[in-house]
């Protein structure tokens, strides 16, 4: 559950808005740049989510939406969610006490940059391998290939979610200089790192196997958290690109009047306001829900990963038309926007995806109603 205070969260939301307007977004990206992810794990950015006995601070995912919002607004390009959301609630839901506190520890203190692969979560692309792990003396042989994985280039340990020979998933801890290990880096659309990685016959030692009742479980729990605190950065980065295009409004003059005066562009700045004010409280009801265990946790992470992609565009798209021809332009800021919600539409479910989950849920529990009520009868 959130544990600050509304007081203390406002303070710490403006620490974090101090702390990140002085860096660039292309600062820190990772373990390439230590120094930076060190500031980030001294903030206690990283251990929010952790438990206090694990050396975090031991709240929720409430508490995280905070840095969150805070990332999307500064355009960081830091893997901080991976590690901070993704990684820590794997963590949690690994059984072994040791594996457990070796790896909570490390996303606390910054000693541990995670990457996350995982089959099925890539791009569509030809060559595309499902990643297998077969037996071997001591071990397994991870093979298969999946491309367009977020800050693998920047990560210092991968996390690896492979198929065995039989069925069951495993999540194994892979060294990225590992032999037969390929990283293929490039940028995407907003030029956060990302990868094709390859696994070529990747031995990995049995105790780099995560002690897990129920991988897919984890990802599950992870796959919501992660979603949710996507939306939040998308929400952020509309906050921040709303405020930056009224600026422009006021300042910019036309026909011997600032932008701003013309009614037309009022109802549109305000139409994106309420975009992002709408997305900022779904996405705060479906952390809640999170934290809380609801049983409508699931139902509220789809409604807010829908509503911030489809606002995200929309703020974005309007933004760049407000700013005219210049809103094009690689210099202006309104477009370095517009790609980082492009980025966050792609990331944790598309909202089509989410929008079908929602429905597929919706319909299951009418039909188990109708079926309840003939029972009845």
């Amino acid at each position: 559950m959130a544990m600050l205070e509304p007081d203390i969260a406002r303070l710490f939301e403006r620490e974090v808005d101090r702390f990140l307007a002085d860096r660039s977004p292309a600062d820190h990206t990772g373990a390439a740049a230590a120094g930076g992810w060190q500031a980030y794990a001294d903030l206690g950015w990283l251990g929010i989510m952790v438990p206090e006995a694990y050396g975090g601070m031991g709240g929720g995912l409430s508490d995280y939406l905070i840095v969150a919002r805070g990332i999307g607004g500064a355009l960081l390009k830091a893997p901080i969610t991976l590690a901070a959301v993704v990684g820590t609630e794997l963590a949690l839901h690994v059984d072994d006490e040791g594996q457990r506190q070796t790896l909570l520890n490390g996303l606390c203190d910054g000693s541990l940059v995670p990457g996350l692969v995982r089959s099925g979560a890539d791009t569509p692309g030809a060559g595309s391998e499902p990643v297998t792990a077969s037996p071997d003396a001591g071990g397994v042989r991870l093979t298969g290939r999946c491309f367009c994985v977020p800050h693998a280039g920047d990560a210092n340990l991968l996390l690896v979610v492979a198929r065995s020979v039989g069925g069951d998933d495993g999540l194994y801890l892979v060294n990225p200089a590992s032999d037969g290990l390929e990283l293929h880096s490039y940028p995407m659309i907003d030029d956060r790192n990302a990868a094709t990685v390859t696994f070529d016959r990747v031995f990995v030692p049995g105790d780099r196997r995560l002690a897990m009742s129920s991988v897919a479980a984890a990802m599950e729990k992870a796959g919501l958290s992660a979603a949710v605190a996507t939306a939040a950065e998308a929400a952020g980065a509309m906050r921040a690109l709303n405020e930056l295009t009224l600026e422009h409004v006021r300042s910019r003059r036309q026909f011997g009047r600032a932008l701003a005066d013309f009614q037309v562009l009022q109802h549109r700045l305000v139409d994106m306001m309420i975009a992002e004010r709408r997305s900022a409280a779904i996405v705060r009801t479906a952390a809640e829900a999170i934290d809380t265990g609801s049983p409508f946790a699931a139902r509220l992470t789809a409604a807010a990963k829908i509503t911030a992609d489809r606002a995200g565009r929309f703020v974005g798209e309007a933004a760049i038309q407000l700013h005219g021809g210049m809103g094009m332009s690689e210099e202006c800021a309104a477009g370095r926007y517009l790609k980082r919600l492009l980025y966050l539409a792609q990331s944790w479910g598309v909202a089509d995806d989410h929008l079908d989950r929602l429905a597929d849920t919706i319909m299951d529990e009418l039909e188990q109603e109708t079926a309840d009520v003939r029972h009845d009868a």
